[in-house]
């Protein structure tokens, strides 16, 4: 029993010794394939993440650059808009006052020519008349004379006259 006590007891030893190395190379493996990976993430993931980072950095920093330029464009744009479209209300405005103007100066003129010619023409249908009366040539007073037999008349009847006068036939001088 003693032989048997002390095999098992080397044997344990023995098994404990080995277990130990097993273990501290088991750990230094591990050691070895945690400073690997740090290695490989610090190396490499960490540099590429750090370059993709700055990438979207700058182009973050691009489109804000554009955005405030668009920004500023479009402002300008609108205010420019803005001034176009009351220099058009104006210029519109002020066309329509010139036509109302215009126009309310044609109708002024229209009704001031309407008045003239309508008492001309009365004045002018009396001297006809007085005329035609005085000599008797056509007797009671014509309805429709036109302008040329009025003038044609006219002169007929001024003929005579032209010796003492320096002015000639025609209607009555105002």
């Amino acid at each position: 029993m003693g032989n048997i006590e002390r095999v098992t007891s080397d044997q344990m030893y023995a098994e404990q010794s080995w277990v130990e190395q097993l273990l501290k190379r088991v750990r230094n493996e591990a050691d070895s394939a945690t400073n690997d990976f740090h290695g490989y993430l610090v190396d490499q993931l960490l540099t590429v993440s750090t370059k993709i980072l700055a990438a979207l950095q700058n182009q973050d920093k691009t489109v804000q650059d554009l955005s405030a330029k668009l920004d500023k464009n479009f402002a300008g744009i609108n205010q420019r808009l803005e001034e176009y479209l009351a220099d058009a209300a104006k210029l519109r405005s002020n066309k329509m006052a010139a036509e109302a103007d215009f126009f309310a100066g044609l109708q002024r003129r229209n009704a001031a020519l309407e008045t003239s010619f309508t008492a001309d023409l009365k004045e002018t249908e009396e001297y006809v008349k007085v005329r035609l009366q005085n000599e008797n040539k056509l007797g009671p007073y014509p309805t429709e004379l036109s302008y040329l037999e009025i003038e044609r008349i006219h002169r007929a009847n001024d003929e005579p006259d032209q010796s003492q006068s320096s002015g000639g036939g025609g209607l009555p001088r105002r």
